[in-house]
Parts: C-alpha cells; structure tokens; sequence
C-alpha cells in the first residue's frame, strides 16, 4: 500500500526488525525444508519478503497487495506477487499452503467486515500449527501517541495530528486476540513499546509488557494455527 508521503514502504527493513520478525515467525535457515511456504499479507513492494528470502527460496515466498504501484515496484525486483480484490476477501492458494502469514500494519486499512473474512481465509491457507505473524497500530492509544509526537515534531505536525485516512478498522489489541481466537491458539501480541519503557527497565519484562500490552501504541506478534478444520 505505497504512499509518495511514505518512502520507508520502499526503504529496506531494518536489521534489527529483519531478526525481530524471522525470530517471531519462527523461520531459520535450520528448519526451512524445500516445501516451506510463506505469505505476506499486503506486501507493498516487497521489503519484508526480501528478509524472508534469507532463510526460504525466493520460489516459496508470495506476497499480495491491492497497490498496484507497489506491486509493480515488488515485479521489478524479481518477486512473487500478485493482487487482492480490495472487497473480496479470497485468497487464490490451495487450503493448508503455508507454514507462516505475515501481515505488517496492514489490516487497519481494511474495512472490519473483510478483514474479518481475511482473517478466516489466512486461517484456511496456513498449515495446522502454522505461524500468522501480524502487526497493526493499537487504537486508541495510537491518537495519545499521535498527539504527543505532533507537538514534539513540529515538522511532522499535520501528518501526526490528523489521524490516516485509510485507517478504517480501528483495531484494538484485545480485540484483535478475539478475533483470532477461533482458528489460532498461542495468541502472543505485545506492544513493540510501552509509555517509559526507555526509562523504567522492569517494563521491558515479558510479563509486564503482556499485562500492559493494551498501553503501547502498536503491537506485533503471532499466532499458531489450531490442527482442527475450519
């Protein structure tokens, strides 16, 4: 989902989000095996394929976007993707395909009602006990952060005072865990980071940041696919 007002959706991933997101995802160049799949979930250009591309064939990784102008970005560097019908929530593999989804700051963009149909067709295409790695800002904490950060950068005010358009599924962490709940187990979302976390180290604690993970202003983290059918 390219944006001219965002070029870090064409910049490369960072090192340390690169490890964060393959250690998340479960994916090494230890247990990739040939028929190891993996599918990002509006990929945009591409960026975060590429990382997967370290441990999995390039063959094995698919991505899928309704950005047109992304998608051609990700064709231009060799990738696999194709495009989804913004209101049509399907997706065109076989049942059980992947061993891991990932979606990053994606299903805010979706209108509640098909992402909720893409949740349960993700659920459909992941193996039993496969990964779905997802990570989306955490309303309304987000408006909090958002506030602060415009009085602090006076430079990026207009773009943090004003909430994105696009986002049209205002999600909650909980709520997100909720709709989950039906195809996955192991539900594991935290805060990517907590009010005072730089300066109160006991907040970097695992059991802290799950008890305040609803305080952090986004959230990332994975979910396994239950072996029983849809």
């Amino acid at each position: 989902m390219a944006n001219a007002e965002k070029p870090w959706l064409f910049t490369p991933v960072h090192e340390n989000t690169a490890a964060h997101v393959l250690e998340a995802c479960g994916i090494s160049r230890d247990i990739v095996g040939p028929e190891f799949r993996v599918l990002d979930f509006g990929c945009g250009s591409g960026r975060y394929m590429e990382v997967f591309e370290r441990c999995v064939p390039r063959a094995n990784v698919q991505g899928v976007d309704v950005d047109a102008e992304a998608l051609e970005s990700a064709r231009e560097s060799g990738l696999n993707v194709s495009e989804l019908k913004s209101s049509q929530p399907k997706l065109l593999f076989p049942d059980r395909y992947f061993d891991v989804v990932f979606s990053s700051n994606v299903i805010e963009h979706i209108p509640r009602s098909v992402y909720l149909g893409y949740v349960e067709e993700i659920a459909r295409v992941i193996k039993p006990h496969g990964i779905f790695a997802v990570g989306a800002p955490n309303y309304p904490i987000k408006r909090a952060f958002d506030m602060f950060t415009a009085l602090r950068h006076r430079d990026q005010f207009r773009y943090y005072f004003f909430d994105d358009p696009t986002h049209c599924n205002r999600v909650r962490i909980h709520q997100v865990e909720s709709d989950l709940a039906p195809w996955f187990t192991d539900i594991r979302l935290m805060p990517t980071e907590l009010p005072l976390e730089r300066w109160l180290p006991f907040m970097r604690r695992t059991e802290v940041r799950h008890r305040l993970r609803a305080l952090g202003y986004k959230f990332f983290g994975s979910a396994r696919r239950r072996a029983d059918e849809i």
